[in-house]
């Protein structure tokens, strides 16, 4: 199957029935394995139970067996064989198969598939498998795929706000970028947005002169304080033509301000390289820091979201697995009540049919004149103490066999 081996999760093998079939109940072409299907629902509680179960035939020509649905009463026995597209069409199929129910019904390719996979996964019959062929493959793959749809379709029913690892597992097999680059690609430009504004409210706020200004004061005194350029007045690269309209309008509302506050620059000194260099590696490292700290804050939360949604997937899974089980223990339970409501119908009409047969043995008795009567009063004496002296004596027999010993 090659990549689409992981697909064979979403079969729920392991809700699969199969059992052994009782050697009275087999068919002459019969393998000794049942699986079961399914019910035929009851129109009445006195309409006796049914049950689909799907057994193996011996087959013909490579020897492969052949797959056919019987029907089943409560007794074990099997009464009739019925087609797969009838036992489809009219069972109330058992949970293990409600993964692979469509629109259109169960698609009988796809059925086939599974139970021949389900008989070779559980080493039901080792002997005369079927051959695996494209053929089954393919068909087997796209019962995989219907009850991966479902499975989807379950757990968003169950938390229709949440998404489901189906579709995360979609997202992260879209493409060149999938849904964790997608993430990161987010939390980049909301960084990147945000370093901008911050280096942009930075600049505002310090002391920048342009191009010609070669003689501008690098150490400022403002209330008191030193503000240290953190950059050269000049650079000779293309940021520095982008930088020239930046400088200018920072370089207007710094003088506005200091005209407002009516403070003076002076102790003015030309910057020196070393000061120029250390000032560029002082805030490559703070841009490199904080870069690093967001991404390692955005790959964490990554890993912590992805962990609680495959938590949160796992339980939602073991709750459904749970919520099937039980139907199965009700299902179970509902047959064992009709089973003792049976037994107790059959406990009536037997109980019936003793009181019948009590009445007609009076009616006999009214029938006999009287001396027919005291001829079988005295027949009755009569077998009575024979069977007293039969005991009797086989007592003293085994007193005498003990006294010979």
């Amino acid at each position: 199957m090659g990549a689409d081996a992981a697909l064979l999760k979403y079969l729920p093998i392991d809700m699969v029935r199969i059992d052994r079939l009782a050697e009275e109940h087999r068919h002459t072409t019969a393998r000794p394995y049942q699986m079961f299907f399914g019910s035929i629902p009851q129109e009445s509680i006195e309409e006796p139970a049914q049950h689909i179960r799907i057994l193996l035939h011996i087959g013909q020509g490579d020897g492969s067996p052949d797959i056919r649905y019987h029907i089943f009463g409560d007794d074990g026995y099997p009464t009739r064989m019925i087609s797969a597209k009838d036992a489809a069409m009219y069972t109330q199929v058992d949970p293990a198969f409600t993964f692979l129910i469509e629109p259109e019904g169960i698609i009988g390719s796809k059925a086939r598939a599974m139970v021949r996979y389900c008989f070779i996964a559980k080493k039901a019959n080792r002997k005369n498998m079927w051959r695996i062929n494209d053929q089954l493959i393919k068909d087997l793959v796209a019962a995989c795929r219907t009850a991966q749809t479902n499975s989807g379709r379950r757990l968003a029913m169950l938390h229709p706000a949440r998404r489901s690892k189906l579709e995360l597992e979609q997202d992260l097999q879209r493409g060149p970028q999938s849904f964790e680059e997608g993430f990161m690609q987010s939390v980049a430009n909301i960084n990147s947005r945000g370093d901008r504004s911050r280096r942009k409210s930075l600049k505002a706020t310090l002391p920048v002169r342009s191009d010609d200004q070669e003689g501008a004061a690098n150490h400022s005194f403002v209330g008191g304080r030193v503000m240290r350029a953190t950059r050269a007045p000049t650079r000779a690269t293309s940021r520095g033509a982008s930088r020239a309209n930046d400088n200018d309008n920072n370089t207007s509302i710094r003088d506005k301000d200091v005209e407002n506050s009516g403070l003076n620059l002076y102790n003015t000194q030309l910057p020196t390289s070393q000061s120029t260099v250390a000032g560029e590696q002082r805030e490559d490292s703070f841009e490199q820091s904080n870069h690093n700290a967001s991404g390692d804050q955005s790959s964490g939360f990554i890993a912590t979201h992805t962990k609680l949604l495959d938590e949160d997937v796992g339980y939602t899974t073991s709750i459904e697995r749970n919520t099937i089980e039980q139907a199965m223990v009700a299902q179970e339970i509902e047959r064992q009540e009709q089973r003792l409501l049976e037994l107790k119908k059959e406990e009536r009409k037997l109980k019936n049919e003793r009181k019948r047969a009590k009445d007609r043995l009076k009616d006999l008795h009214h029938t006999l004149s009287e001396r027919e009567k005291g001829l079988l009063a005295y027949g009755m004496q009569l077998g009575s103490k024979n069977i007293k002296r039969v005991r009797i004596s086989e007592g003293h027999e085994g007193d005498n066999g003990n006294e010979s010993q």
